[in-house]
This record gives structure tokens, sequence and C-alpha cells, in this order.
């Protein structure tokens, strides 16, 4: 059972926010409190394991100290971008501006995760590895984290979970079938993946719509891709 969820944010000062419920947390503290305040967290309400997400400093520092008091600790990752420099942007919607790898030759992004000491350091990639457990969405993620050395062996795959009891699959059929995509248009959220399967969809589904919706960030960029792939039934909010 969840207890108690807490989660550990950059910030200039010590807060902390409880929801009405009582059940969860929200903690935000300076990096170099990191560590005294996770170690408070774990004695104060007795928790039991500690996740990390992604390699953000603030949660390397975390389970450290759950490490150092023999606290098990989770390693939960959705991308391999943290292996991959051409993906390890502070600013990941900047990415527009750079020339992808794997648009100038698209075997890359599948045989090339860059040099993973740019995206985790030899400090980052030691704390993982000790770790109990690591999460990922994939076989083939797990196989480019395994052939880069990290969590070998402790690597647990979890589908992305979806209730079928209230989305479930339909009968692909050649009047109306229509695909919603929400979230922002950088890069890395896959919307110019999308964009380019929806050409495979035109040519067998040409009745089929893809509504999109997000921000302003890399919002023309994706318009003006969308308008020279010259797609149809593509509509943007």
């Amino acid at each position: 059972d969840i207890d108690q969820v807490h989660f550990l944010v950059g910030g200039n000062m010590h807060v902390h926010n409880e929801q009405i419920d009582k059940k969860l947390h929200f903690w935000q503290t300076p990096k170099p409190s990191v560590a005294r305040l996770t170690e408070q967290i774990i004695n104060d309400y007795k928790i039991d394991v500690v996740q990390l997400h992604n390699n953000q400093y603030i949660g390397t520092a975390g389970i450290e100290k759950a490490q150092e008091m023999g606290i098990p600790t989770v390693w939960v990752m959705h991308d391999f971008w943290v292996l991959c420099w051409q993906r390890f942007l502070t600013k990941v919607w900047q990415a527009m501006d750079y020339e992808n790898c794997y648009v100038i030759d698209p075997r890359k992004c599948i045989s090339c995760v860059g040099q993973y000491e740019y995206g985790l350091t030899k400090r980052q990639r030691g704390s993982i590895n000790k770790c109990d457990y690591g999460v990922v969405p994939s076989k083939r993620i797990a196989k480019i984290f395994e052939d880069n050395n990290v969590l070998n062996g402790k690597l647990k795959i979890i589908d992305p979970w979806i209730n079928l009891n209230v989305y479930h699959p339909v009968a692909v059929r050649k009047e109306m079938f229509q695909v919603f995509f929400a979230g922002n248009f950088i890069p890395h959220k896959g919307i110019q993946v999308l964009l380019k399967a929806w050409e495979l969809v035109n040519k067998r589904l040409p009745m089929a719509k893809l509504l999109a919706q997000g921000d302003e960030r890399c919002f023309r960029e994706t318009l003006m891709m969308a308008k020279s792939m010259k797609l149809q039934n593509v509509n943007f909010i």
C-alpha cells in the first residue's frame, strides 16, 4: 500500500505542502539539503521504498541517502534519453534548433544511444546501479540500458497501463477513425514521429482524422512540418 508520497524538486527554500487527504506530500528544498531532508522523511514517515525518476541530481542524492540507510531503491525510466546527448537537453523544446542524429541517418536512432557519460555522471551511474530494481516500459529500452551496463539483470519491464474496461481496441474501419494527441509539441513528446506515421495512415484510411493539442513551444515548427508533408485531416489546438 502507498501510505505517503513525497516529491523532491529543486528550489530556493524549504517548502512542505500536505494535501487534504493527508496522503500526498510535496517537498521543495535547496540541493545541499536534499540528503538531510530525505533522511528526515524516511524516519518521520517510515518510508519503505525510495524511487528515482530519470537521473536528476536531487533524485540521485535522495536514493544515495536511502541506500546508505538500507532502504530499498527503485529507478524508473520511461526512455533512453539519459544515455543520449542528442536528447539530453535542459530545455528540451530547443531540440528543434539542433540537427538530430536520427534525421541525418535514421538508423542511428535504433543502433546508437550516444555516449552515456554525457547523460549520466559517474556518480549517477554508480548510484543507479546500486538500486534494487529498474523499471522500463519496453524490451527495446531494457536492451539499450543493458547494452550500456546499466542495472544489468535488475530491469523489470512494465508495459504502459491502460484500463481496458474503459478504453478498448476497436476494429479498423474504412469510415471515420479519429486519433487525439495530447501533449507538448516539443520533439521528445513524439508529435513529429506521429506526423510521419500519419503519412501511412492517410494511405490506408484516407478519412481518418488527427487532432493534436499542445502549447506554443515548437507549435509553429510542428505546424509547418505538417503542411510541408501535405497531410490530410490534421488539425492543431
